[in-house]
């Protein structure tokens, strides 16, 4: 019987979230904490090895910082290597597509 693993995150302008699915989006540039709630001991964080995440972790807690846009996971492993938890995060960019100009619609009378 393994025990159920919930991850709460903290960002600084937000004072708490429960995660309760694997996948969570996240502002490109945003810094943030994850404290796993009934997690075991010993267990060792393992990243993606790109650029999109920087994860300083300590046991069932962890600073990150989110660097650029992207996909990246995060594996929690116990102490024979077994996968107990896993979070996928999808770094975005919220200015990305504010500059485009939209034209002003056409009207045409049907025909």
């Amino acid at each position: 019987h393994r025990s159920v693993m919930k991850a709460l995150l903290t960002f600084p302008n937000v004072s708490f979230i429960q995660q309760d699915g694997d996948t969570v989006n996240v502002k490109v540039n945003e810094a943030f904490e994850v404290d796993l709630q009934g997690a075991p001991e010993g267990l060792t964080w393992v990243a993606s090895k790109d650029k999109v995440l920087d994860v300083y972790d300590d046991g069932t807690n962890a600073a990150i910082n989110a660097l650029d846009k992207g996909t990246s996971r995060v594996l929690l492993l116990d102490a024979n290597d077994q996968p107990q938890f896993r979070l996928t995060f999808v770094v975005f960019d919220p200015e990305e597509g504010a500059g485009f100009d939209v034209p002003d619609p056409v009207t045409e009378p049907i025909q």
